[in-house]
């Protein structure tokens, strides 16, 4: 039966120079692989997603114009011709093959993508931003940069949509492309393709002390500084114009007090960007942002890629998140960094994530992976949220928020309406524990279309507190992994908690 859907992301095919991640001397033998594997199980597999950061602009010196998707494709004609890897995965699919965007490749149009074909005639499509496969929307499919606060889509200045995270890049290739011994190139070096020389985690704490405080200041200084790059040299964009340091730090220069205003504003909108500058950083909080993404869409599953770290679940939650990895490692790095690719079951929405290994001089042979999962806090901390589900699928009249009153904690996702026959859940988390000694504790309040209001109460408290919830209907709860309790049963202890509150009329 034809119900998996295989996700692919981050192979940051360029145009193979010294500079480029994926080299395809290296690299190419693996991707080669994983699509033969893709054919040889086209019995089962119904599409092929291509997850973002397929191809990549990003990584060209300051004096070199980036390349084009066309010189992309000409350098790499084993992967994207008309009788490459992918062509055969077009034809096996009969065309299910599709191209979301990433952050390395955001100016990929549909023009571009639908250009790669397979000689029979089948054509990649083009997804854009996000997509659900088969219009399944429990089942959302999206790069992740957009949660990260240095490689976000950035409309806010003349270079838009392209994020400071571009220029960064820019940075580092500028420094290999002047110190790369003759024949040398950056995937025989360790840990490309990843941030490095800077403490990004400092630098986002310092930005919270400060809402006026200019991240891109310490980015450019901290990164050009480390790589001696001087910050007046001309940098060549893709339509041959320049740009340089100076101008790109004065453009950026109000970021992180944008994304403040962007989510709320005051204490609440500083956390979201702290969790957007820590995403970047080390690729903690990607968790929450896909939890408060699926939450707020009605999905079950988030999957992702942009980190280059392969994540294989969700902890202690009512959705779930994977990432797929990436396919391009440094040589150096092909021990402890995988490439990697995952499969959803679309009937079941299981999850496998597979791994692409050499041993020796065979060809690359396709193994099960097993990955770590994520959390929704940054570790070691402890989630006491409340993750509340009022049910209404059972009830013949819509309900609508007339009320909620916050103890502590703060919401995340509030829905203002939930439609008779569907249900909802609120995400009720506590402040960190820098700012809050307290879990999270409130209540809401909603009205249906006959006047008769439902008051819901719940509290997940830290230390030496009970844990409440309530409401004028029957409800299930639980705390972390375990057991859903009888109903109307109060769990005596653990964290978070869950409850499902169900309305009938």
């Amino acid at each position: 039966m034809k119900n998996k859907v295989v996700v692919l992301s981050d192979i940051h095919l360029s145009d193979n120079s010294p500079t480029s991640w994926y080299q395809k001397v290296i690299h190419q033998e693996y991707l080669l692989a994983i699509f033969e594997w893709v054919v040889s199980h086209s019995d089962e597999v119904s599409e092929l997603v291509l997850l973002g950061d397929i191809v990549d602009f990003w990584t060209s010196p300051f004096d070199v114009v980036p390349p084009t998707f066309r010189h992309i494709v000409e350098q790499n004609e084993l992967v994207l011709g008309p009788d490459g890897g992918l062509a055969r995965v077009l034809d096996a699919l009969d065309g299910a093959v599709t191209y979301v965007r990433g952050n390395h490749d955001m100016m990929v149009t549909e023009s571009d993508v639908t250009s790669i074909s397979s000689s029979s005639g089948h054509c990649v499509k083009f997804a854009g931003d996000l997509y659900s496969p088969g219009n399944d929307p429990r089942v959302l499919l999206r790069h992740g940069n957009e949660y990260t606060m240095f490689n976000a889509p950035d409309i806010t200045t003349k270079f838009a949509p392209l994020p400071i995270g571009y220029f960064i890049t820019r940075i580092v290739a500028d420094y290999w492309h002047q110190h790369l011994a003759p024949g040398q190139n950056v995937s025989e070096l360790g840990d490309q393709g990843y941030p490095n020389g800077l403490n990004w985690k400092s630098v986002v704490e310092d930005a919270v002390r400060s809402l006026e405080f200019s991240i891109a200041d310490v980015l450019i200084d901290g990164i050009a500084g480390k790589e001696d790059v001087a910050q007046t040299l001309p940098i060549t964009l893709d339509d041959g114009s320049t740009t340089t340091l100076n101008e790109v730090r004065a453009q950026y220069r109000h970021l992180f007090t944008q994304w403040v205003e962007a989510n709320g504003g005051g204490e609440e909108g500083a956390l979201v960007a702290v969790k957007a500058g820590l995403a970047d950083y080390n690729a903690s909080f990607m968790g929450w942002f896909a939890q408060r993404q699926a939450f707020a869409d009605h999905a079950q599953l988030v999957v992702m890629g942009h980190t280059h770290a392969p994540i294989s679940g969700l902890a202690e939650s009512f959705v779930n998140y994977v990432n797929s990895g990436f396919e391009c490692p440094s040589v150096a790095d092909l021990n402890t960094k995988t490439i990697s690719f995952a499969v959803i079951a679309m009937d079941s929405l299981e999850t496998t994530l597979f791994q692409a290994v050499k041993v020796g001089a065979e060809m690359p042979s396709i193994q099960p992976l097993e990955a770590p999962v994520a959390s929704v806090v940054d570790d070691p901390g402890k989630d006491y949220s409340c993750y509340v589900v009022i049910d209404n699928s059972d009830s013949s009249s819509d309900l609508t928020l007339i009320g909620h009153h916050l103890d502590h904690g703060h919401f995340i996702n509030l829905p203002v309406s939930i439609r008779s026959g569907t249900s909802a859940t609120l995400w009720l988390q506590d402040f960190p524990h820098i700012l809050s000694a307290h879990g999270s504790q409130g209540s809401v309040v909603y009205r249906d279309e006959r006047s008769r209001d439902y008051d819901f109460a719940f509290s997940c408290p830290k230390e030496m507190h009970h844990i409440q919830c309530s409401g004028a209907t029957t409800f299930r709860a639980k705390t972390g992994n375990g057991e859903w309790l009888a109903p109307n049963q109060v769990p005596s202890s653990g964290n978070p908690l869950f409850v499902t509150f169900t309305l009938t009329t």
